[in-house]
């Protein structure tokens, strides 16, 4: 008989997060006199002609140098790939692979359906409104998701999945991908049971970066697409309902009619299958119905792989995705975590919203409504008139280089700068004064803290431009 395994060793309670400061072993000192102010004010003046000195000194950068963060995972979901997710789709994107394909007729008809009106714009800046009456005005082209099944691919446990919505899955599933590029394991975890033995539990990071690992998810339509399901199946059995009850109130006035054509018996056939219909398809309030709307894609993930550091999700639409990477960078710097994951996804192409956002799009003139790719995705040309919607789904793993080194792993590359800010200028237009202002310091404080010349970089540089397709009247684009 062989001798079965001991059981492994309760883990140690993991360590306090770095971050955590004790509270003072003295209570903090009073409101200062007046003259003590007189001397602060003097100290902080004295600070800043040193620190301006020492940028003279040392030809304009910083006295301090800033904390250098790097990316080290990164994962890529894109439509029309089976199953999402696949380690060829940054080839895919590079080698211009197309992934907008032809929208169902179906999809086609709910927006004719929602009675549009919808902006026109010309070259000139003018706008008139029409009505879209047919398929043939609607939105044509998308880039859709094939099937993806977080179970399948990633191994994640079924029970937990009602309580996701199709964009929170997305997003864990790029999580944890871009954890795998990363090298960042994922140990099984025990739980004891009531006679002290141990049964495996689910698998989580390992105990010494769990608190120092936080979580940042970033979606424009999180929870949408579970909402737009549960309420349609709402109304759809309080229809169903209704015109039974309708049925009724006939087939009771064609029997006192007694007209014998054969009426009655037609209403008493539809009556049987629309109650086989309700049977199968009865509306029952879904209890996780606030899991599944609200933008819980951080806890989520988070409770899923034991992250404990700050976790957060934000919403910057378009620039969703960058936004929370220079989040993530300021995290990091001012010591709230070590590493950051940021998860995003977004699909408005789903068979749940493409009606509903397809519209949104179309009614704001700013949707592409052609047959042909090749006409219709111009971004960087005067012919451009509208965008073509989609889906996609993004992580990347985000750390402090001496992190980074501590695991032993090689960066895929450096973060040396960002900015965060908004022009407060209008919902779809470009101030493209500030933006220039707000690039050019950019650029310039990256040139300070890394000596870098904008000019010596300039030939290897490359510049990833968001173009929203919308009519050629100047922006980022040239």
């Amino acid at each position: 008989a062989t001798e079965a395994p001991a059981p492994p060793t309760p883990q140690a309670a993991a360590p306090a997060p770095s971050y955590r400061v004790d509270a003072p072993a003295t209570p903090p000192a009073g409101p200062a006199a007046a003259g003590d102010n007189r001397y602060n004010e003097l100290g902080k003046l004295f600070a800043e002609f040193m620190d301006k000195g020492f940028q003279i000194y040392s030809g304009g950068q910083r006295s301090q140098a800033p904390v250098d963060i790097c990316i080290t995972g990164a994962s890529l979901g894109l439509p029309g790939v089976d199953g999402v997710f696949s380690d060829s789709n940054v080839d895919r994107m590079l080698r211009g692979d197309v992934f907008i394909k032809p929208i169902p007729m179906n999809l086609r008809r709910q927006m004719v359906e929602k009675n549009i009106t919808r902006l026109v714009k010309t070259e000139g800046g003018e706008g008139r409104f029409e009505s879209i009456e047919s398929t043939a005005d609607v939105i044509k082209l998308a880039a859709r998701a094939k099937e993806f099944d977080l179970v399948r691919d990633f191994g994640f446990p079924e029970d937990r999945l009602p309580a996701l919505d199709r964009v929170t899955k997305l997003a864990i599933g790029a999580g944890i991908d871009a954890l795998r590029d990363a090298g960042i394991p994922l140990v099984m975890r025990y739980k004891t049971t009531t006679k002290g033995t141990y049964l495996p539990d689910r698998w989580q990071l390992p105990d010494e970066i769990r608190d120092d690992t936080g979580i940042l998810f970033t979606s424009a339509f999180p929870g949408y697409d579970s909402y737009a399901q549960i309420i349609s199946g709402f109304y759809e059995d309080r229809a169903r309902r209704e015109r039974l009850e309708e049925l009724n109130r006939l087939y009771a006035v064609a029997c006192r009619a007694g007209t014998g054509n054969g009426i009655s018996e037609e209403i008493e056939r539809r009556m049987s299958e629309l109650r086989l219909e309700i049977e199968n398809n009865t509306y029952k309030f879904d209890r996780r119905f606030l899991f599944r709307v609200l933008s819980m894609g951080h806890s989520q993930f988070a409770e899923y792989i034991g992250a404990r550091g700050p976790n957060t999700a934000t919403n910057g639409a378009c620039a969703s995705g960058t936004q929370a990477v220079a989040l993530a960078g300021d995290w990091i710097r001012t010591g709230r975590c070590r590493r950051v994951i940021v998860v995003s996804a977004d699909d408005i192409t789903s068979d749940n919203l493409m009606g509903w956002f397809g519209s949104g799009f179309l009614a704001s003139g700013s949707a592409a409504t052609g047959e042909i790719v090749e006409e219709e995705a111009t971004p960087f040309d005067r012919r451009r008139h509208g965008l073509i919607i989609g889906m996609g789904a993004s992580a990347v793993v985000l750390e402090s280089m001496e992190a980074a080194r501590e695991r032993g792993v090689r960066p895929i590359c450096q973060v040396l700068g960002s900015v965060i800010a908004n022009s407060a200028y209008h919902g779809t237009r470009l101030d493209v004064s500030h933006i220039r202002h707000v690039m050019e310091k950019l650029v310039s404080n990256v040139e300070a803290d890394y000596g870098l010349n904008r000019y010596q970089i300039a030939p290897e540089t490359v510049f990833v431009s968001h173009e929203t397709y919308t009519p050629a009247r100047g922006g980022k684009s040239p």
